[in-house]
């Protein structure tokens, strides 16, 4: 396990989680969910109430590179984020590279926020939220 390099100006690496063999694709989800939970805690935590509007800018500058089902995603007051109308239950249905794809949107956003965190909080909050979102979804 190598601590990211926050000495430079690329931003972290940050994997949405693998589909789990118990838990498949919803479950990737729900994990999801937490690490983005965990980000707006943290950020709120160090920043207030200004943490969502710094999350939500970090979703608009992705929303544009998302296939248009998924550009209506939304932050909920939690932190976590809402793919509108998007069931979760589709996500069992999505043939493995459209998994692939699902996996490398949900990178995209965790990215997008990690970003936020060190533009807003600098290199050492950004190493501290990636070390805690490593810990997300690994105990299940």
């Amino acid at each position: 396990q190598t601590k990211p390099d926050t000495g430079t100006s690329q931003p972290a690496v940050v994997k949405a989680p693998a589909d789990s063999p118990t838990g498949g694709p919803e479950r990737t989800w729900g994990d999801f969910s937490d690490k983005c939970a965990y980000i707006f805690k943290y950020i709120s935590k160090e920043i207030g109430p200004v943490a969502m509007n710094v999350l939500e800018k970090a979703l608009d500058e992705v929303r544009p590179r998302l296939a248009p089902p998924l550009q209506s995603l939304e932050l909920r007051a939690d932190g976590r984020v809402d793919l509108k109308p998007f069931p979760v239950a589709a996500l069992n249905s999505l043939p493995s590279d459209g998994r692939r794809a699902f996996h490398d949107v949900l990178s995209d956003i965790l990215v997008a926020e990690v970003l936020a965190v060190k533009k807003t909080l600098g290199n050492d909050h950004e190493a501290a939220v990636v070390r805690g979102l490593e810990r997300i979804g690994e105990a299940s």
